[in-house]
């Protein structure tokens, strides 16, 4: 009989060990954990494998059984090749989704790992494999080495011991209110599959030789008031008493503002400082200020700006004199949110459209060709950074040739990689070394058949390989209708693909609610990406004369500013 909560499984090769571990810490951050090893006969007659090497897993194994007990964990071992297992598991419990560190031994477990990875993908359970060493498989060249090497990410590094647990209560309380005395052995009527009365696998020295330093260790989830990684968006221009108390709790790494968010200066810099004052540090205050049809702090407080695609129109073509006017236009309006508290921007957009793609894009691309979005992107970010304000290019790795509008409806592009990559993906290849990105919520068939950028690992390791994006990625907003299911599957499918931070917009306190149960506290590498983020946002703008500028935009813009008809993006009250 399935279990009503889908479990996150572990699976143990030769990595014997709790310490230094980030698959099984990140599969304790997500929800209810086992463990899992597997005594593979392809493997145990394989002619790299003697009698003393099951006698060295049997020692590990059983210290591996101990610490895994004293952390609320069960050990499950099975004979038998490794996809049946998996089959087996999850038609008796439900298998939600499965980590392990990479395998970079031999020829057999290699084959292993692919079977393994046919089965997860014809049966829909996302294999989470983690890197553990400087190899990287399915390399397709050496290019770019050095920077891949530069971009590496650290495990977390945090000492201390603590349950492995999901954000509501450890591995017990896999059902609302569940009572975190029981373990998950008893919850799930599970035998923990090692042999009892005399008949144990003999332990005592195996696992002495895996430890490392004891400082090392894997980062395990730790309270809930540390940062969570979701951004989350309010209803009004004050905070209400229950968005009070419930910021204070999920302690978001962010927030966004709309116009329903916004009176006048004064209100907002009280707005913004409140939010901060309800997590207790500098949180980041996120904005969708674009211009045009996306500009959510305007007249009569703050002066108007012209949509995307003006730029070029006003300059009569001259990329390089609008990519000058861009760079100004958003240094005035990074001048504009700072003054407010306001120190990220979701902008610029990136988007290359085509002939009869969404007007949900439209006239706030740049431009109808990848190279001067490209230009006129990279100015725009410039404009933000030299303000001290942090841009987020948006919506990687292309919106621009969506048919449909995604806050309604699912688009999908069928189009090859290789034309994607000449057109769609090449603005956002090119701006790779900026600190953030938006996720598009657009299925890319030639990635992953299924399942839109934002919740497909496939997609995913696309942007972060073949377009080289090693920053922070946010997904886009998690209520868009392009997306389906429940809110909380909706961030746990973003984060758990490989997205770092789930976004919620609307600011209805039951959704952001189910939200929190999935975005479990920001660590290990996003952790180290939302950090490298921030520190991209200077604490002194450069000098800039404002005054000055701002009328020689005005003259250069004049006849331009009006934004053509489109949907309003992301306004609901």
């Amino acid at each position: 009989m399935r279990s009503d909560a889908a479990l996150q499984l572990v699976w143990f090769k030769r990595d014997l060990r709790v310490s230094d571990h980030e698959p099984l810490a990140r599969a304790a951050a997500r929800g209810p954990v086992a463990g899992l090893f597997v005594y593979e006969p392809s493997v145990l007659r394989s002619p790299d494998f003697d009698a003393s090497h099951l006698d060295f897993i049997n020692d590990c194994l059983a210290e591996l059984r101990e610490a895994l007990a004293r952390l609320g964990c069960p050990l499950l071992l099975r004979v038998d090749e490794c996809p049946q297992v998996l089959q087996d598991l999850d038609a008796e419990h439900g298998l939600h989704t499965l980590w392990s560190h990479e395998e970079t031994g031999l020829e057999v477990t290699y084959a292993r790992d692919r079977r393994v990875g046919a089965w997860c993908r014809a049966q829909g359970i996302p294999w989470q494999e983690l890197p553990q060493s400087g190899v990287v498989r399915r390399l397709r060249s050496r290019d770019g080495w050095a920077r891949r090497c530069a971009n590496w990410g650290l495990l977390d590094r945090t000492g201390g011991r603590t349950r492995l647990c999901g954000r509501r209560g450890g591995l017990s309380a896999v059902r609302h209110g569940a009572d975190p005395r029981h373990s998950a052995c008893d919850h799930f009527g599970w035998s923990d599959g090692l042999p009892h009365h005399g008949q144990r696998p003999v332990g005592g020295r195996g696992t002495g030789l895996l430890r490392r330093d004891a400082c090392v260790r894997t980062g395990l989830p730790g309270s809930v008031t540390q940062t969570s990684a979701a951004i989350y968006g309010l209803s009004g221009t004050s905070l209400s008493a229950g968005q009070r108390a419930f910021f204070r709790d999920a302690s978001p790494w962010g927030f966004i503002l709309f116009k329903r968010n916004v009176r006048d200066a004064d209100q907002l810099r009280a707005l913004t400082s409140e939010l901060r004052d309800t997590v207790g540090r500098d949180a980041p205050v996120l904005i969708d200020q674009e211009g045009g049809r996306v500009q959510r702090m305007g007249p009569p407080h703050w002066r108007k700006y012209p949509p995307a695609s003006a730029y070029l129109a006003a300059t009569k073509g001259d990329v390089e004199a609008a990519a000058d006017l861009v760079r100004v236009g958003h240094r005035l309006m990074a001048d504009d949110l700072r003054t407010v508290g306001i120190n990220v921007d979701c902008a610029p957009v990136l988007d290359v459209p085509i002939q009869g793609s969404t007007d949900a894009i439209g006239d706030r691309a740049f431009a109808h060709g990848p190279e001067a979005v490209t230009r006129l992107g990279r100015a725009a970010a410039e404009g933000l950074l030299a303000g001290g304000v942090l841009p987020v290019i948006k919506h990687i790795p292309g919106h621009g040739r969506a048919m449909c509008d995604s806050h309604h409806d699912l688009p999908e592009v069928k189009l090859d990689l290789v034309s994607l990559d000449g057109w769609d993906f090449a603005p956002f290849k090119a701006l790779r070394d900026l600190p953030a990105a938006m996720t598009a919520h657009v299925v890319f068939k030639a990635a992953d058949a299924e399942q839109p950028a934002t919740t497909s690992h496939d997609t995913l390791e696309i942007i972060r390989e073949r377009l080289g994006f090693g920053g922070l990625l946010i997904t886009d907003d998690l209520s868009m209708n392009a997306l389906k299911g429940s809110l909380r599957e909706r961030a746990d499918r973003a984060l758990t693909a490989g997205c770092d931070i789930a976004l919620h917009c609307n600011g209805d306190l039951n959704e952001m609610r189910q939200v929190a149960e999935a975005a479990v506290a920001l660590q290990g590498r996003s952790l180290e990406r939302a950090e490298a983020a921030l520190a991209r946002i200077a604490t002194a703008p450069e000098p800039f004369d404002a005054e000055a500028e701002a009328a020689r935009f005005a003259a250069a813009i004049k006849g331009h500013l009006d934004a053509k008809a489109g949907p309003a993006i992301g306004e609901a009250p």
